[in-house]
């Protein structure tokens, strides 16, 4: 049963995003794209703006091009391991929560007018 619900969230997960979704479900998952690159930059302790970037692109290297194998695009790809780049750049309580908050809320708003 677990076994059964992890693959389907991996399959999830490994599917590229489709066109036709509203800015909620795009913030949702640029919210799980961000929350993974902090947590990519706390397991490699990444504190150097040049490996917290790296982090982003090997993410697009590892994920988001072979996404355009299965259907996916650039614009989309490149937004994703920017998400991820933004999560990396995670230092503190302070300022971080806020610029997420900030970039995922003007993505939704543009996915958004966009889907109508």
């Amino acid at each position: 049963m677990v076994g059964d619900a992890v693959r389907r969230l991996w399959s999830e997960v490994l599917t590229p995003s489709e066109r036709t979704e509203g800015g909620y479900v795009w913030a949702t998952i640029g919210l799980g794209h961000v929350m993974l690159g902090a947590a990519l930059q706390g397991l490699l302790g990444a504190s150097a703006a040049a490996a917290r970037l790296g982090v982003a692109a090997a993410y697009w290297l590892l994920k988001e091009r072979k996404d355009l194998t299965r259907g996916g695009g650039w614009r989309d790809g490149l937004v994703d391991a920017a998400l991820v780049g933004v999560g990396a750049f995670y230092t503190g309580p302070r300022w971080w929560p806020v610029a997420v908050f900030v970039t995922i809320s003007v993505g939704a708003a543009i996915k958004e007018m966009k889907t109508r």
